[in-house]
């Protein structure tokens, strides 16, 4: 869901998770399973200081905090509309304007079964990979056809540069939304979602904020088997472990040059020889030639 990945780039994905727990509440028919449900949804999003609590006045809080011991289907309504009057307001006029909003709108990205390598060195496994990526079929390019507005606001120039540095692709807006569909797409967009959270990260000014996005990062990106857990040394890993509890701007500096140099060396020769890109490249001198 695009829109959801928009959510959990902006921290904010409690919001969405809760409204879909919500309906999926609403269809429980058994009373044990509603009882149980209730409490789940209670100590994840509503209570005070929950892992994912949402934001929601204290009235309301306070009456679910009430109910909770004789939960209904209707438990969680009111706090549900308000959550969804937040979505709209808020987070869904700005999730219209997101990169992506564009790239999922104007990209069909490929659907692949076998999750790529990570690694800081080639591969048997890599170089069967790349060995496989020099052959280009052109039925395979049509279905990675820019249909889009996207092609239309790139000239030649732009895309070429692309392939010039790896610098020159995240340096453009939407070299960076196609790179990151095409990691998407070999589920291995981990790399770029951490690099990006550390170049906002060292924009953060306030000391409590800076701790933190600090230990979210530290959570969702280097602890040992996180969610989205990067390639990195150990030594590395140690080092950020322990600098996290009093962190600075530059404390993930390491792991995003790391990151960096194996996107650099792995995926960037990989999404240059891809057919998104291949075929955005024909896009655009089809519109310019046409």
């Amino acid at each position: 869901m695009a829109f959801q990945e928009f959510l959990k780039s902006e921290y904010s994905e409690e919001n969405i998770l809760f409204w879909l727990a919500c309906e999926e509440y609403k269809k429980i028919t058994s009373v044990p399973e509603m009882i149980s449900m209730a409490n789940q949804i209670y100590t994840e999003f509503v209570q005070a200081e929950s892992p994912r609590q949402v934001n929601i006045d204290s009235g309301t809080r306070t009456n679910i905090t009430n109910n909770i011991s004789e939960p209904n289907l209707k438990s969680f309504d009111t706090a549900q509309k308000m959550i969804f009057s937040l979505m709209a307001r808020d987070c869904y006029p700005r999730f219209l304007k997101s990169d992506i909003y564009q790239i999922s709108t104007h990209v069909n990205t490929r659907q692949v079964f076998v999750k790529m390598p990570t690694v800081l060195s080639p591969s048997p496994e890599m170089d069967n990979m790349n060995k496989e990526d020099k052959i280009v079929n052109s039925r395979r390019l049509d279905k990675w056809r820019f249909r889009c507005p996207m092609s239309q606001k790139l000239n030649s120039s732009e895309t070429l540069l692309w392939s010039q540095s790896l610098e020159n692709l995240l340096s453009s807006k939407y070299g960076m939304a196609t790179f990151h569909a095409f990691l998407k797409s070999e589920f291995s967009d981990e790399n770029i979602e951490f690099w990006l959270i550390c170049e906002d990260f060292k924009k953060i000014r306030t000391s409590s904020r800076l701790t933190s996005r600090a230990k979210k990062i530290f959570e969702l990106y280097i602890k040992a088997e996180a969610p989205k857990e990067i390639n990195i040394d150990h030594r590395t890993r140690d080092v950020i472990k322990q600098n996290v509890q009093a962190p600075t701007k530059l404390c993930f500096d390491d792991a995003q040059k790391i990151v960096y140099g194996l996107m650099e060396r792995d995926s960037y020769p990989r999404f240059l020889r891809s057919d998104i890109y291949r075929s955005l490249l024909q896009s655009v001198s089809e519109r310019l030639n046409g």
